[in-house]
């Protein structure tokens, strides 16, 4: 058969030398982040390109409310019509405090669209209470809800004691599991719609002529000044309180990316702007949109690799595929060199083979991280060759121990025939000596 093909040589190369490999990855922005936890991901890959104390326990505050924003829109089918009052002990549940709100009045009636706008927007503290009370019934049911809505979505570290996020030693979650609640909100219709407006109409009520709310989100407020201000973000949702800290939840696009960011317990700065959550999203946005971009590491249309090929007459080696092309979110400063593909085949495959059979693995390596593995698939048809499968079953069996014992038997089985037929002969030959009668 021909000689291996250069191809396969290299590629012997490449695993051999790839474990060598330690250049680091640079997905550490180049300044202090002074918020507490972290959270950052691409969604268009769902590559996370920063993280920092990412499963820490941390208090949400009003972050809290993106859940009861959620039980709110999927347990009531129509929020223009379904109308909520607001009742003196809701009311009561805040005085003394310095809790955001929205200014209802006891007896007060607002559409499940208006209390979804004031949860949003100005993170209104009484429309949440009469989100919950009016959905659960009660506010020990409402809590349940919550809760297991956050085990559904996968929220595994967090617990509600409250539908609003006023602080409570057992009212907790993590940056992560924040990412994962506001990623399931987006996801639902017309969310994006309310939590990225920075002002809502309230129309007149029974109680009260039109009134307007405002975001508290100032990274979507142009009048909020060049540290804060960040003209691709858009929504979510924010949160403070002393022991949380500043906190925000957001998203931003650009340039065809799209990222999610979630910052958690922000310095408080004596409550004195600018908000630091707002600044330091701001930072990590222009950090990851001016350093990373979406690269192509492997092509699914060209062969990636061979494999030596037994028992086929006509061709000694088997061109391998990628099962699909393979996309990452790389540091633009990434070079071809950077990328390895790390072969994971056999030695030789007999065939038969059929077009698209799985053979083997390529794992990508950028700058020494592993960012994901591809199938690789045969990339043509191979037929097995009678005539060489004969020859091989012949030839695995000279190498096999019983082969020389059956050699030595049969020898042996030979030798005892002659010799037993020679013994027999003699004995049935004439004797010498004796005459005949007639």
């Amino acid at each position: 058969m021909r000689k291996i093909s250069i191809a396969v040589i290299f590629s012997l190369i490449i695993m051999i030398i790839a474990p060598l490999t330690t250049v680091h990855a640079e997905y550490t922005p180049p300044f202090e982040v002074s918020a507490d936890a972290v959270y950052m991901v691409n969604l268009d890959t769902g590559t996370v390109v920063y993280q920092k104390n990412a499963n820490k326990k941390e208090y949400p505050a009003s972050l809290t409310k993106l859940v009861t924003t959620i039980l709110a829109m999927e347990k009531t089918p129509d929020l223009d019509n379904t109308m909520v009052k607001c009742t003196s002990s809701i009311l009561s549940e805040f005085d003394g405090m310095n809790a955001s709100n929205a200014g209802m009045r006891a007896g007060e009636e607002r559409s499940m669209r208006d209390l979804i706008y004031c949860m949003l927007l100005p993170s209104a503290n009484e429309a949440a209470s009469m989100v919950a009370d009016y959905i659960g019934g009660s506010r020990a049911a409402f809590i349940d809800m919550m809760n297991k809505k956050a085990q559904e979505i996968g929220a595994v570290s967090t617990n509600f004691v409250n539908p609003h996020g006023l602080h409570d030693n057992d009212h907790y979650t993590t940056a992560q599991d924040m990412y994962l609640i506001a990623k399931y909100a987006m996801q639902m219709p017309g969310f994006m719609d309310m939590c990225t407006k920075t002002s809502y109409e309230l129309k007149p009520s029974n109680k009260r002529d039109t009134e307007y709310i405002f975001t508290t989100n100032k990274m979507m407020v142009q009048s909020s000044g060049p540290d804060v201000y960040y003209k691709y973000a858009r929504g979510i949702k924010t949160g403070t309180t002393d022991e949380a800290g500043r906190c925000c939840v957001s998203t931003a696009t650009k340039d065809g990316y799209t990222y999610l960011l979630v910052v958690m317990n922000a310095p408080l700065n004596d409550y004195e702007p600018p908000n630091m959550a707002f600044v330091e999203s701001k930072k990590l946005y222009e950090w990851a949109f001016s350093n990373f971009e979406v690269k192509e590491l492997i092509n699914a249309e060209k062969p990636v690799t061979e494999v030596p090929l037994k028992l086929n007459w006509d061709r000694d080696f088997l061109y391998l595929r990628a099962e699909s092309a393979f996309t990452a979110l790389v540091p633009k400063s990434t070079s071809d060199g950077d990328i390895i593909q790390r072969l994971n085949i056999p030695k030789y495959v007999n065939a038969p083979v059929k077009k698209g059979d799985v053979i083997g693995t390529v794992e990508l390596m950028v700058m020494g991280d592993k960012v994901g593995s591809v199938n690789l698939l045969a990339d043509n048809d191979a037929s097995r060759s009678d005539v060489l499968y004969i020859l091989e079953v012949l030839k695995a069996a000279t190498k096999s121990v019983w082969f020389y014992v059956g050699i030595g038997a049969f020898v042996l089985l030979l030798l005892i025939m002659i010799i037993g037929s020679f013994v027999v002969n003699r004995r049935r030959g004439p004797k010498f000596g004796s005459k005949s009668r007639y």
